[in-house]
């Protein structure tokens, strides 16, 4: 038998995940028309399958709780980045 709540009463388990970056930019003193940076960053650096929904299907009679996540492994990002001008203000 599903007992089913108000609305947004009941939430998904409570999870942990690790989230990293690192920005790396040039000299912000130069006077440069474009200023370029890397961005690093890495995901759920720790790699658990958190759950991202809940969801409930019924088999012989039996009501049976299904956890779905989306990203079980770390997932690693790399991007080059631009804006004009100089942005270094004294």
């Amino acid at each position: 038998m599903l007992l089913f709540s108000k609305r947004n009463e009941y939430r998904i388990p409570d999870y942990i995940r690790l989230d990293l970056s690192i920005k790396l930019e040039g000299n912000l003193f130069k006077k440069k028309v474009i200023h370029s940076f890397w961005t690093i960053d890495l995901y759920n650096a720790l790699g658990r399958k958190n759950a991202y929904s809940v969801y409930y299907s019924a088999q012989n009679g039996k009501v049976h709780g299904n956890k779905m996540s989306i990203f079980g492994v770390p997932l690693l990002t790399l991007s080059w980045n631009y804006k004009f001008g100089n942005y270094l203000n004294y």
